[in-house]
Parts: C-alpha cells; structure tokens; sequence
C-alpha cells in the first residue's frame, strides 16, 4: 500500500479557511459518535475533509508532496488522531512526532516534524478498510482552469459597490480554479456561505451568455471545375468554327481539379460549470455558465405565469401570485436533507413543472417572485438555465425575477432569462 503525505506549513494551517474546515471535520466526527444526524454529518465530515485535501494540495505545492509505502504504513493508518472509531485523514503539528513514532516511520520524522500539519492521501486500500470516508477527485488532478471571454458581461465590476463586487470575483474564481462558492467567500467574521440571494442572482446572470457560437475551420479536398483555357482555344481553332463562327459556344471548356479549402463548422457550446458549497458542508451539483447563445428575447405573446418560488414564505404575496412553485411542506418535511439535497430536490420539481408546461403550451413568461431560502433558489435558477439549454425550448421561455425592495418600491423587475 502507498500513502501521499501533504505537509503543511504553519500560516497555510492557521489561514482562516483551514481552520473553520478542521473545526467542521471534528464537530461532525463528534457528532457522528453520538448518533446525531449520522446522515447528514458524514455528508459534512467527507465534504469538510476534501476541502482540507484541495487547500493543502493549491498551497503547499507538488515539491513538497511525500508518497511513502512499506510494512509500517497499517500501523500509520490504524494510529491516525480521530474521534472514537473515526479516524482523520489529517494530522495536526501536535501529533506528527507521536504518529511516525509509533508507526516507526523514522525517514519522516526530520522531513515533517517543523510543519503546521500533514494532510493523508491514500492511494490504494489493497482490500484493507479504511475507518475514514474520503472520497476526493482533486489530488492527483489540479483545478480546472477556464479563462471565458468576460467582455460580453454586461457589468464593469470596478464600478460595482463593494458587496455586489466580491460577489462577482468570487464567481470568476470559481470559474476559473474549480473551488466551489461559498469555500470562496471566507468574510472577516471566519463565516462561509453566500451572499444574500438577490445579488447571486443578479451577479451569475451577466455569466450565461457567449458572444458567438464556437467554430472549428480545417482544410479540405474539394472538386472544382474551372476554365482550361488551352482547351477552349484548341476547340476554337477547329475547322468548323472557323467556317460557321456562329457555332462557337459562349462558355468555355471546363476542366475539374481537387483544392484544398477552409471549411467552417459550428461545434456545439460547452458551459462551464461551477458548483455552490453550503454552509452545512454539502455541495450542489453543476450549475452551468457560459452555456447560452447571445439571442433577442422570446417573441411577445407567451402566456404568463406570476409565480411565488416558495410557499408559506410571504403570506401577502398570494393575491399577486397564481401559484408557488415549490411547497414549503416539500423541503421542510426533509428534515435529514442536506442542503446540497434541498437544492437538488427544488430543481427536480421546477424542472418538471417548466418541462411539462412548455410540451403542452407554445412558450411561458414566468415573473418569479422570490421568497428567500438560498438552495431553493439556486435550484430553481439551475432548472431554468437546463431548460435553455435544451435547444428546443430555447425561445420559448422568459423568466422575470422579481425582488421585493420594500413596502414603498414593491417589487422590482431584474434582466430576464432567456
């Protein structure tokens, strides 16, 4: 069996972020051993742990990484720290000596003892369990690096106010790195999640479309027939037509050749997916950007919908609405869910609603009022986005946000989808 030992070093594990993932992964573990939410706390405790793994990957460095195999790497494994019989897939400075001490792993004591932390990658199990549930795609791979064109953002965000402006640099960071928002925005007070719901949807808005369909030109062999010349004056001089020139033909003789041409074909647009990290440690699956055609909006006419996102939120809203899209009794009775889970269970039931409707009826404006809890909102905005990814409903649907901006203003129109 091999191991992938990590070290870090004292600031990397003392940053903010690493500190609130470390103190994640051992209110879970401990959590975990006193039957409280189990469900729920391994989602966070795996989640918890892969973030630590990416963080010690991105800012320590591959120089640093220490791969390490023998006959004393079972009595590592079986000595890490933990909480009861759950071990960590982390070793604090506290602990180093002691670990490769009793593992007997002298060769690393010099190496890794002067280090903040040592992170633990497992590369084969060899059929031997392991007590930690790890489950990452990140060490042996870096992050993604996409780099769209952001001139077709309809938004300078060096004008923007400070809020609405880190909100946009965390989305191009995300898009850019892979680290899901809401690993992002680590504020002053050491508390993740996101920013308020209306901004997320207003800023991800100016990210959906590209300028142009990509195009892919290569060289090929074509069949063209083209004047000979030398051809047309020899028929020319034929004895005939120098008796009867009336019979001489207008077009010339023609002769074929193979060249080679530029040939353009459009390739289909490949979005570039980001995923949102809540503040219970799930993460939400792709939510594409990027994806979309720059396109004028769907023709006037289409039936409209007004439509509440949740129900039960604001009571005052039902004369104004025709229909909520979500029932609150559809989240709220998850109670085990996490809200990686609320959110996919939000977009399933939006994504049915807006799939069945547009089969039934020749288009749809839906004027969205919003009605809070993020992961329904992320969920719904993520059915909407793969219902215009379908390009046979493209044209077919405008979606209005609607956010209430207080009892004087009422409700405000943002850009539409579509």
């Amino acid at each position: 069996m091999k191991i992938t030992l990590i070290p870090v070093s004292q600031e990397v594990w003392n940053s903010k972020e690493m500190v609130i993932v470390i103190q994640q992964a051992k209110v879970s573990a401990r959590r975990i051993q006193k039957g409280i939410d189990i469900r729920l706390e391994r989602t966070r405790f795996t989640n918890a742990c892969n973030r630590i793994e990416e963080l010690a990957l991105q800012r320590s460095g591959d120089y640093n990484i220490v791969e390490t195999e023998g006959e004393n790497i079972d009595r590592f494994l079986d000595n890490l720290p933990g909480s009861g019989s759950l071990q960590f897939p982390f070793i604090e400075a506290e602990d180093i000596l002691r670990v490769l001490s009793i593992s007997n792993i002298k060769s690393l004591k010099k190496k890794l003892q002067s280090f903040g932390g040592i992170v633990l990658h497992v590369d084969a199990f060899n059929g031997k369990p392991c007590s930690f549930n790890h489950q990452t795609k990140t060490l042996k791979k870096k992050q993604s690096t996409s780099s769209p064109d952001y001139s077709v953002c309809e938004v300078d965000i060096n004008k923007l106010e400070e809020e609405c402006k880190r909100f946009h640099e965390q989305i191009r960071i995300s898009i850019e790195t892979g680290i899901p928002l809401g690993w992002i925005n680590i504020d002053d007070d050491g508390k993740g999640g996101l920013v308020r719901h209306e901004a997320l949807i207003m800023a991800i808005r100016e990210y959906l479309y590209v300028k142009e369909q990509p195009k892919k030109t290569e060289m090929v062999d074509v069949i063209k027939a083209i004047p000979d010349e030398e051809a047309t004056e020899k028929r020319n001089k034929k004895w005939y037509y120098k008796f009867f020139p009336f019979l001489k033909p207008a077009k010339p003789v023609l002769k074929i050749i193979q060249v080679k041409e530029p040939k353009v074909t459009l390739m289909p647009i490949n979005p570039i997916n980001i995923q949102v990290a809540y503040e219970d440690g799930s993460i939400g699956p792709d939510f594409p950007l990027f994806g979309l055609l720059k396109t004028d909006e769907p023709p006037p006419g289409l039936p409209i919908i007004k439509a509440a996102l949740i129900s039960n939120r604001h009571f005052e809203l039902d004369s104004e609405v025709d229909m909520c899209l979500i029932r609150n009794t559809e989240i709220s009775r998850r109670e085990d869910a996490t809200i990686g889970e609320q959110e996919q269970i939000s977009f399933e039931i939006v994504y049915k609603f807006l799939d069945e409707f547009l089969k039934k009826n020749k288009g749809l404006e839906l004027q969205l009022y919003h009605t809070g809890l993020e992961p329904a909102v992320i969920g719904t905005y993520r059915a909407i986005l793969k219902t215009l990814l379908n390009s046979n409903m493209r044209g077919k649907l405008k979606v209005i946000p609607k956010m209430f901006r207080g009892y004087q203003i009422g409700f405000q129109d943002l850009k539409a989808w579509y």
